[in-house]
């Protein structure tokens, strides 16, 4: 049952730390999923200049806090932070939550990505490789995603900055290409029937990738825009020659209903989201 939205001594907060994140829809999400649960919480925007230290988690976990997103650019440096709970080390986490008194990190990315996925009836075995356009946001968390579950599956990311010697030894078998139309076409016409990411934040710089249009005409497989609000050309121009497609809302919603999982133990669902978002739009 929807309860009238209020916040009082009792409310608990969580929130998304980022930088330049005023056109999150997470609070909508968060908030609007807490309202139909009947959850008394409030999700903020923590729109941070540096990272946040240590501290600042030793502070929250002292106070009615019951958890985190992060986005980017500060996925790694609070990886690197927050580790209880984890098997191995993390490149990358989006999600931060409870567990006893100790704060505990994953990511819901690819995960979430997958179940985005679905929504255009696809998976990632459907494709004979997978390209990634840009190194940005989720990307680390779709590799180690699709290594691990294909490792057959050949992955090639396009990337501005040179390879890294930690890139090379955690991706060793990722084949990492230039930042260039010519490869992007080169790599498509050798499998046509591929996943092809847009993982940059290009679009949100001003910059509409229109100069890998042309590649576009040798994609049979799918195109997935990570950006949602003001995603690339490269979204509308894939819809307009038929190629199956979507923007990062899928994404978006179904890495946050697991996020709530692990907060509240249980989620709102993906339909209510999606109305929830068209009504704001």
């Amino acid at each position: 049952m929807k309860k009238a939205f209020s916040i009082s001594g009792s409310t608990r907060f969580g929130g998304l730390i980022g930088k330049g994140i005023a056109h999150s829809l997470s609070p909508l999400i968060h908030n609007s999923s807490a309202e139909i649960l009947g959850i008394d919480s409030v999700y903020l925007a923590f729109d941070l200049a540096e990272a946040p230290p240590p501290s600042f988690f030793e502070t929250m976990l002292k106070g009615n806090c019951y958890g985190f997103n992060v986005t980017v650019p500060y996925k790694e440096s609070i990886a690197n932070v927050i580790t209880g709970g984890s098997s191995e080390p993390l490149s990358t986490v989006n999600t931060l939550f409870l567990k006893g008194n100790q704060w505990e990190a994953t990511s819901t990315d690819a995960d979430g990505f997958a179940a985005g996925l679905l929504e255009i009836d696809r998976t990632f075995a459907d494709f004979s490789a997978v390209i990634l356009l840009g190194y940005g946001g989720a990307a680390k968390a779709l590799l180690a995603k699709v290594k691990r579950d294909l490792p057959m599956l050949p992955v090639f990311v396009l990337k501005r900055s040179a390879v890294s010697l930690e890139e090379s030894r955690v991706f060793a078998d990722v084949n990492f290409r230039a930042f260039d139309n010519e490869t992007l076409q080169s790599t498509i016409q050798d499998h046509p029937n591929a996943l092809l990411i847009q993982c940059s934040s290009a679009p949100l710089r001003g910059d509409d990738l229109a100069r890998f249009i042309p590649s576009l005409a040798l994609l049979k497989g799918a195109f997935v825009d990570l950006v949602y609000g003001s995603p690339s050309i490269l979204l509308s121009e894939s819809e307009k020659r038929g190629i199956p497609c979507q923007d990062g809302i899928p994404m978006l919603i179904h890495q946050a209903l697991l996020s709530q999982k692990l907060w509240w133990g249980q989620s709102a669902s993906f339909s209510d989201m999606k109305t929830a978002i068209a009504r704001q739009r």
